[in-house]
């Protein structure tokens, strides 16, 4: 049976979760940019293969071109990912300093101190979810990329031994 305080207790989680989404919208549209701007190419030439393989039959001219094409855009969306991943440390760092200059430049109680200092760093932590965002977006396109490549390979290598 539902109770009014169960009503109201899943209305508030409700009215939270819709403000966390409000808060969240700037951070997804810069992770989108940053993402799209270092994945571009390589989502075209999955969709361009994706596109192929739902005319039907691929020519082993086609699969070799793109396992090409795919395989020098990976290597430069590796090389992405990885300035991505020294920009989330780095602002995982900077959160860290400010937090400690935060915690270590203010009076009161532990607990006080920590307050101020989260709250100091509020904007740090925010950056820091960013680029761990986009680093995690980007790894996983590389991966599935990576994968997509690996079948292709495996297509061309039976096609060859077929004759």
């Amino acid at each position: 049976m539902t109770t009014e305080d169960d009503v109201t207790e899943v209305m508030q989680l409700k009215a939270l979760a819709d403000k966390i989404d409000t808060m969240a919208k700037p951070i997804h549209t810069v992770v989108a940019e940053k993402v799209d701007e270092l994945t571009d190419r390589l989502d075209t030439i999955v969709q361009d293969i994706m596109e192929l393989l739902d005319e039907g039959s691929i020519t082993t001219a086609e699969l070799e071109n793109n396992c090409m094409l795919l395989s020098a855009e990976l290597y430069y969306v590796s090389v992405n990912r990885e300035n991505l991943f020294v920009k989330f440390k780095l602002a995982e760092q900077q959160k860290k300093t400010i937090y400690a200059q935060a915690f270590s430049g203010t009076e009161g109680t532990v607990g006080q101190k920590q307050s101020i200092a989260v709250m100091t760093a509020q904007n740090e932590s925010l950056v820091e979810i960013m680029f761990a965002s986009a680093f995690n977006k980007v790894d996983q396109r590389v991966k599935t990329a990576t994968d997509l490549l690996n079948s292709m390979k495996k297509i061309l290598g039976s096609r060859s031994t077929r004759g």
